[in-house]
């Protein structure tokens, strides 16, 4: 059974006596995004998925969404399955907020996106290093956020980092050389104190074999989520995740107001 399946198998126990009224699917949007926080960083393109419950849930897409069914919008998004694997990881993260999961910590940002992402950054940088316990650690970061490297780098942290894009593997982001993730993942995690990784890698089928060879070696992770930012207290209670740093929709990319969720090994879900 993969990590996907797992949580859906979870969502659905755990939901079973709740009204069904809290999981209809009231929508789906599909949006074609170019983002640059800053000149610092790269400019993200991707299609993202928003889904709506009672809350939104996220997925950032591997793959072009070919198609978007209008019935499914009423029905009850626990017996939607869409074919896609991005469109259900979006739905599956609305299914997730309707059962109001506890974080440890709420943090709201507030203002243009280029200061929340300066905010943003310090918030994961600091996550990191209450996990490490305050002491300077050799790190990899799996999906590169350029804000977090750079903070990361000034706090004093031995910092490394992998990413899939062909478009950054090479170069230099935040003062550190971006490599390739499919060749260097495994050794780089096994000599990491902590592997700082992103939602995505649900959506590219790499989390369950990034999980794996941390386990192995024993080191400690962080995930921060756009996509699945529900599923935090999950992956901290079965799949031995040290902390999770969930940003739900509206992202810090829109002015205005953002919360981010902080789910460790305790709290639960809302009774």
């Amino acid at each position: 059974m993969t990590i996907f399946e797992k949580l859906k198998k979870t969502a659905l126990e755990k939901s079973v006596d709740m009204p069904e009224e809290d999981f209809i699917l009231r929508g789906i949007w599909n949006i074609d995004l170019y983002y640059q926080p800053d000149v610092s960083e790269r400019v993200f393109k991707y299609d993202l998925i928003v889904t709506q419950t009672l809350r939104q849930g996220c997925c950032y897409a591997t793959n072009k969404i070919e198609h978007i069914d209008k019935n499914w919008i009423g029905k009850d998004a626990r017996k939607i399955e869409t074919g896609s694997l991005d469109l259900d990881i979006a739905i599956l993260d609305a299914i997730y907020s309707s059962m109001s999961p506890r974080p440890d910590e709420i943090i709201e940002i507030e203002g243009f996106s280029f200061d929340k992402a300066a905010e943003r950054a310090k918030i994961v940088v600091g996550e990191v290093e209450k996990v490490l316990e305050g002491r300077k650690g050799r790190i990899l970061n799996i999906g590169v956020i350029g804000k977090i490297l750079s903070v990361l780098k000034k706090n004093g942290h031995e910092v490394y980092a992998t990413d899939l894009d062909q478009e950054i593997i090479g170069k230099r982001i935040g003062d550190v050389l971006i490599e390739n993730g499919l060749e260097k993942n495994e050794e780089l995690i096994a000599g990491s104190d902590l592997i700082l990784i992103t939602g995505m890698t649900l959506a590219s089928n790499s989390l369950e074999r990034i999980l794996e060879l941390a386990r192995e070696s024993g080191t400690k992770v962080v995930m921060f989520n756009e996509t699945g930012c529900w599923f935090g207290k999950e992956y901290c209670d079965s799949f031995g995740v040290d902390s999770v740093i969930g940003e739900s929709f509206p992202f810090y990319i829109y002015e205005g107001k953002s919360k981010i969720q902080i789910f460790r090994k305790s709290g639960g879900f809302s009774e």
